[in-house]
């Protein structure tokens, strides 16, 4: 399978640290069947229901939290300790 991304898809991935939602991955032009054999063939993994990193291996914290707040829906946002975290303001993490 060598189909390339759409333009679209490309911006989203790397604003989201590789990490898209199905929805996204649809409006962005890629179909069921291209979610499937990207999933099968090991290219993509699901982070969780309807979350996918479109890269193998460990996710970097970046993709676990873009995974995280795609799977909560569009409202919502990381805020606390991790919305600290990200801002350089606390050394932990979430």
């Amino acid at each position: 399978m060598t189909q390339l991304l759409p333009a679209s898809a490309d911006d989203l991935l790397s604003l989201q640290d590789g990490v898209l939602s199905r929805a996204q991955a649809l409006q962005a032009g890629l179909t069921d069947k291209y979610l499937v054999a990207a999933l099968r063939s090991g290219r993509w993994q699901r982070l969780h229901t309807g979350v996918y990193a479109t890269f193998s291996g460990l996710p970097p914290r970046g993709a676990q939290l873009w995974a995280a707040v795609l799977r909560a829906g569009p409202e919502a946002v990381l805020s606390h300790q991790t919305a600290a975290e990200l801002h350089g303001i606390s050394d932990q993490s979430a």
